[in-house]
């Protein structure tokens, strides 16, 4: 019986004995004790007196006030989770076998917070003893002798309900170093043995080595990927930046230049009308002119200053209706609002995507109606473009009738953090769709700018 002074006594319509004490209520079946206290819900540990109910609903009075207890009837569960020897865990319901006179522990599993009892059945002790109740879900047993043996395990909860017995068989068997006859054959085949280690050993070594090397030649291999990668991205960011320089150049010096021959040879045409001979001078003004726009057009091809100055969405509607107006194609433009949130770098990339995407339909597709559409979604910035032109079967970012201009495309793309995607068919059309990942896109290097 556990400590405490008892207080009371009382015997529930079940016949279980329930004891007060100093220390809690205490139950007893016949066989077990189980103990109730603050921690299960009573009120206070002192319990002066018990009563029960017809439906066995209990009443402790304790020195801290009156406490209802509902006792839980019905089995609990238990199982053996696992059983080791050593370093050799298996599966309980497997069985094994085991060294006589080593340690093995057996692991049960329950379904509530249920103390376990263990009982050992084997040759010198067919029915065995049970243990009492305790919270520990494991036992550690070691058996003496070889033999076969059965351990068996109960859960008892705080209401003594019990659980059906679970099991695992074990066999015990003489150790190997206890064996006379294989401590004479293992004596005879120690030079073997030691042969077979030694040479485990060089092989171990030589595999250690092997996959170092492996190591290092990955390594090396993903350095030189990155070198490659950071090469294409500074080629491309190098690029952009000398078209920048050209592009300037050729709007404020060439461009400056023609402005003032023409506007020159217009005030020598008008100052020349009374003498009659404008007509050199017209001329003159006339091919200025023509030169000065295509100087505009070149600096704009190296470098759209609509970029700059308008955003992307307008940049890309002005690019698009200048390519299909050019071209006699019908446009379909429409875009989300994306201002500021691609980096420069990323906006860049995507500009010169679309550019080639459409230059490739004004060249190839054949087509009638070119629609572009820009979308934003919670991860990323998409950019589809789809004609009705002939279309075609090859993969068109990975084979020969994709061209540099594509490759190029993708590259771009995949620098920044995004991807492109081509969709067609022979007779169906084309339809290319650029994705962006919106944030913060990884930016290309910054060393190309010391070119400028």
């Amino acid at each position: 019986m556990p400590s405490g002074r008892i207080l009371a006594a009382h015997v529930a319509g079940d016949g279980q004995l329930w004891c007060g004490t100093t220390a809690g209520a205490c139950v007893f079946d016949g066989e077990l004790w189980s103990v109730l206290d603050t921690r299960d819900g009573l009120s206070g540990n002192e319990v002066f007196s018990i009563r029960s109910d017809a439906d066995g609903t209990l009443w402790f009075g304790t020195d801290q006030g009156l406490t209802r207890y509902v006792p839980v009837r019905g089995p609990t569960r238990i199982h053996i989770a696992s059983v080791a020897s050593g370093s050799e865990p298996t599966r309980a319901t497997d069985g094994r076998t085991v060294n006589a006179g080593e340690p093995v522990t057996i692991l049960a599993e329950t379904d509530r917070a249920n103390r376990v009892r263990w009982r050992v059945r084997g040759a010198g002790d067919p029915e065995g003893a049970w243990s009492l109740p305790a919270p520990s879900p494991s036992l550690t047993w070691r058996p003496e002798h070889p033999g076969d043996f059965v351990i068996e395990a109960m859960a008892v909860d705080r209401d003594l309900n019990r659980s059906p017995t679970a099991r695992v068989e074990l066999h015990a068997r003489r150790p190997w170093y206890r064996n006379p006859w294989l401590l004479g054959a293992g004596g005879a085949g120690g030079v073997g043995v030691l042969a077979m280690m030694f040479w485990m050993m060089l092989r171990s070594r030589s595999m250690r080595m092997e996959a170092v090397r492996l190591r290092r030649q990955a390594a090396e291999n993903a350095a030189q990927e990155r070198l490659r990668e950071e090469f294409a991205r500074e080629l491309i960011h190098s690029q952009e930046a000398e078209r920048r320089r050209l592009a300037g150049e050729l709007h404020d010096s060439l461009g400056q230049e023609l402005l003032l021959i023409r506007n020159t040879a217009l005030l020598a045409a008008q100052s020349g009308t009374a003498h009659g001979s404008i007509g050199p001078l017209a001329d003159i003004a006339d091919r200025a002119s023509r030169t000065i726009e295509e100087v505009r057009s070149i600096a704009y091809a190296l470098r759209p200053q609509e970029l700059d100055r308008l955003g992307l969405v307008r940049a890309l509607r002005t690019l698009c209706e200048e390519m299909t107006e050019a071209a006699a194609l019908q446009l379909r433009f429409d875009a989300d609002p994306v201002e500021g949130t691609l980096s420069p770098d990323a906006e860049i990339s995507l500009y010169r995507a679309v550019q080639e995407a459409l230059s490739n339909v004004v060249r190839h597709a054949d087509a009638r109606q070119v629609q572009v559409h820009l979308r934003t979604d919670g991860g990323g910035m998409t950019v589809e473009l789809r004609d009705d032109g002939v279309g075609f079967v090859p993969n068109p970012c990975a084979g020969d009738r994709a061209g540099l201009g594509l490759m190029g495309m993708n590259e771009r793309l995949r620098l920044v953090g995004g991807s492109c995607s081509i969709r067609s068919s022979a007779g169906a059309g084309t339809v290319v769709e650029f994705r962006i990942p919106l944030g913060r896109p990884r930016a290309l290097p910054k060393t190309a700018e010391r070119l400028r």
